[in-house]
């Protein structure tokens, strides 16, 4: 082994324990020794996910992109009718990052899995109504059925025709406000913590 290979192992195996001393290094050996690791990362950061779509058409991408994205990719009137996506058998929320090369099928109104996702979306629409409309009413369940959707609420009345009138309306008018939906991954202690709290029951004046 010649001197030059002993100085770049000796030094890389320095780096990989501590990548601090990369900085402290002689410019010519650092050149050596970082170019294997800045290409390693810059190949992981740059990947280039391929898409391959129902008609077996493909799409590369030069990033990470949503299912929204290759919609938008495809055309806005897709875009615009995207409701969902199937990435690998897998069904997921418009928002979802693909981040390797994938089989797309692309959800909207037209396709078999709508009406359930839709029904589910109308059964967060009408929870929301109603903590709107009577904050102290407690969310339970709310399931997508056969027929349709509803939801349980811990109420400290029944619900009267005119209540339900006035949250049909609600959900009407806060469906025309078309909220953006975003996708959020939390750890489990901190999904735990925040439906604790949410589950807390209103305390009267």
């Amino acid at each position: 082994m010649n001197i030059v290979t002993d100085i770049y192992l000796n030094q890389l195996k320095q780096v990989l324990v501590n990548p601090a001393r990369a900085g402290k290094m002689p410019r010519l050996t650092k050149i050596i020794i970082m170019w294997p690791l800045v290409w390693v990362t810059a190949e992981k950061e740059n990947s280039m996910p391929v898409i391959t779509l129902p008609d077996g058409s493909q799409r590369e991408f030069d990033s990470a992109v949503t299912v929204l994205d290759v919609a938008a990719d495809i055309g806005p009137g897709l875009a615009k009718a995207t409701l969902a996506g199937i990435v690998s058998g897998q069904e997921v929320d418009a928002s979802y990052l693909i981040e390797q090369d994938a089989n797309l099928s692309i959800v909207t109104d037209r396709s078999d899995e709508a009406l359930e996702i839709i029904r589910h979306s109308s059964a967060h629409l009408l929870a929301m109504a109603v903590k709107e409309l009577f904050p102290s009413a407690q969310v339970t369940i709310g399931p997508v059925i056969e027929d349709g959707f509803y939801y349980d609420f811990s109420f400290e009345r029944a619900f009267t025709p005119e209540d339900l009138e006035a949250i049909e309306q609600r959900m009407h008018e806060l469906a025309k406000q078309d909220f953006a939906i975003a996708r959020e991954e939390w750890d489990r202690d901190e999904a735990v913590e925040f439906l604790r709290v949410l589950a807390k029951p209103t305390r009267q004046k």
